[in-house]
Parts: C-alpha cells; structure tokens; sequence
C-alpha cells in the first residue's frame, strides 16, 4: 500500500474515530445531566468524568437517551435528536474510511499471508501497521523497529515522554503497540499471549531489596517493597510480547520484499540467548 494512501485511509480514519467519541461523549454528558440531575455548567474532577462514561457507555446509551428524553422539553429532545442524526453520519463516515482500509489490505502481501491469519489483528490494527512500518525497509535490524516504537529500554526504564522536550521515537507507534497488546491479551492469541503470561509471571515473582524500586522507579513504590506491581509487571509483559510481534512483523515483511534478516541483538551477540520465535503461521522464516 503506497505510503500517502495509508497517510489519507489511517489518519482519516482516527479523524473521524475522533469526532464519533468526542460526539458521544457530549450525548452521554446531557442525557447524564438530566437523569441525574446536574447542572451544565458544573465542574468535576477526572475520576467522577471517568466513572460515568463507564456507566453510560455506548452499548448502553440507547436505553438512556430514551429514558433521558421524558425528562426533556420539546426544545432540548429536537436537539438530541439532531445531534444523534449527526452522530449516525460521522459513524457512517468513520465505517467508509475502515472499509477502505480493508479494500487496500486486500492486496498487500503481508496482510493476506501473514496478519490476517494472526488472532486479534483487526484491519484497523493491520492498516495501521502499514501505515507505521511498511514492510519494515526502513529498518535494517529489528532494534531500530523497537527504538522507533519507543519500545527500548534504557539501564531498565522504558522512555517517557516529557512536557516540552521532544522525544526520538514515535509515540503513535507506541499506541498502536499498546493496542495490540490489549487485543492479544484479550484475544489469547496464541504465542504471544503465552510469552505475556509467562513474563508477567516471572516478573511478580522477581525479588528486589529494600528500597531499591523505590530508588529507581519512586512512585508509588516505598522503602520495604521487594517486588514489582501488578500494574509494572503488566507492563513488562506487555512490552516484551508487543517486541517480539513487531521482530516477527519486521521478519516477515523484509522477507517478502527480499531484503536481508539478521538476528535479534540478544541472540546473536550474548551468551545465554540461543532460541528464536519464528513468526507463527509464515512458511518461510529466514534468518536462523
């Protein structure tokens, strides 16, 4: 898929997904409003805005909006309405932009050979690979993919971005990492939701001493804490299935485009590292 189309399929894509949850977002705050009682103009902290669009969420907002409408006038329910008839388009819009994206995968070799055939890997996700990483030419090993997915560690700390400094890596690609993740971990997709399990596990029964999280990582760690958090384990996990999804992208994608494969910096230069993932459903690995 040419490059400025993915840019015009992906980024138009998020634009208008955008639109669709700002939109929805506004709905649920009005018809929150009436049923509860509130007034517009109040101000509430982000745990209470958090909370109710959990609680008035879109699969639910049906039901809402029409209890929320016997509590309207006639004025206040012909301007839901309308704004609900230009939700119904923006989502009509948003639904064209993926169904091109879908049409434009079609016909890319690393989506019908290889990600279609990967659990969890929607054409969104798919696109969006495209979008970010073509078919990996830009890279010539796989530590410059990670370094550019914001996904190196350095002396054990993921990089993170700060106000007002500029970062050298891609926070999108970091996103859409993440999403992956997400889709993995709740798809089981197989390999990979293994390798999660199996870090996250490692990592809570790892032992530190005394003061030294705390040391490294401050917050929300103390002095007699010995082990990582749930929350900080997750993460790890997360990252080192999200690294080794992307070597796999990266193997597969130089390999259709005939360009060199090399090893993973762990394997080929340090002792102790000797086994290689293949990427799962490819016939045709290189680089062992």
């Amino acid at each position: 898929m040419p490059n400025d189309i993915t840019n015009f399929v992906v980024e138009g894509y998020y634009d208008f997904q955008d639109i669709r949850i700002s939109n929805n977002n506004r709905i649920r705050g009005l018809i929150r409003s009436k049923i509860e009682n509130i007034p517009h103009n109040k101000i509430e902290d982000k745990k209470t805005h958090k909370d109710f669009i959990e609680l008035y969420e879109d699969r639910t907002i049906k039901e809402m909006v029409d209890y929320a409408m016997n509590l309207m006038n006639e004025e206040e329910q012909n301007y839901l309405n309308r704004v609900i008839n230009a939700s119904n388009l923006i989502n009509q819009t948003e639904n064209e932009f993926k169904k091109l994206m879908n049409e434009y995968l079609s016909n890319e070799p690393i989506w019908t050979g290889w990600l279609a055939n990967i659990k969890g890997i929607s054409g969104v996700l798919g696109g969006n690979l495209m979008h970010l990483f073509g078919y990996g030419e830009r890279f010539d090993n796989i530590g410059k993919i990670w370094a550019y997915s914001g996904y190196s560690v350095n002396n054990g700390l993921a990089p993170k971005r700060k106000k007002g400094e500029l970062v050298n890596w891609n926070p999108k690609a970091r996103k859409l990492g993440y999403k992956i993740s997400d889709s993995f971990i709740k798809q089981r997709t197989p390999i990979y939701r293994d390798i999660y399990d199996s870090e996250k596990e490692l990592q809570l029964l790892r032992k530190y001493k005394k003061g030294e999280l705390m040391k490294k990582y401050g917050k929300p760690y103390k002095k007699e804490d010995t082990h990582l958090s749930k929350g900080h384990a997750d993460m790890r996990a997360r990252r080192k299935m999200v690294k080794l999804f992307l070597s796999h992208y990266w193997q597969v994608g130089r390999t259709m485009k005939g360009l060199p494969i090399t090893k993973p910096y762990p394997i080929a230069k340090l002792e102790g590292h000797t086994s290689m993932i293949n990427p799962p459903n490819f016939a045709k690995p290189r680089g062992e």
